[in-house]
């Protein structure tokens, strides 16, 4: 009996607490704190009336360009960059022009068209420095990169054009 006694206030403790995890909120109110714009459990917000939800950022690609050759670029040096298809296809998907002049490093932002790219496809960057249809800089190969509106800075270096 007195192991009964014992245990018996152990017992109500832990039943107190297992059922006062039980208890449910009114779901009138629950569903009214949620219209009132507060985040149940969770789940988010709904918007308040009269506000516009943002659109998603359309995904990009920004960066620059650098070469480590010691020379002075013609003034009419343009940095040509092309996000391209990974593979052997290569088709080009966003390009840019920037007039170079004598500033380095060459920022730039490639932003592809609305449905340009292809979920699970690979892409890449190429660019090179041109001037007079006569290219000086490029970068060797391509650079596989991430399409994303939270895609970090690029940072691509141009050598030498193989002649």
């Amino acid at each position: 009996m007195t192991l009964v006694r014992a245990a018996s206030p152990v017992a109500a403790l832990l039943a107190a607490l297992t059922l006062g995890g039980c208890a449910q909120p009114d779901p009138q109110q629950v569903a009214a704190r949620w219209l009132a714009g507060a985040d149940i459990g969770g789940y988010g917000r709904l918007p308040r009336a009269g506000v516009k939800a943002e659109p998603p950022e359309a995904p990009s690609v920004h960066g620059t360009l650098l070469y480590r050759d010691r020379m002075a670029l013609p003034p009419n040096a343009v940095a040509e960059i092309e996000l391209v298809e990974a593979d052997k296809s290569g088709r080009v998907v966003a390009s840019t022009r920037v007039p170079v002049g004598n500033q380095v490093p060459i920022a730039f932002t490639l932003t592809p068209a609305e449905n340009a790219l292809q979920p699970h496809r690979l892409y890449a960057l190429r660019a090179r420095l041109v001037a007079d249809g006569k290219t000086l800089l490029e970068t060797e190969g391509k650079r596989p990169v991430a399409v994303s509106a939270a895609s970090g800075p690029i940072e691509l270096t141009l050598v030498a054009a193989r002649r």
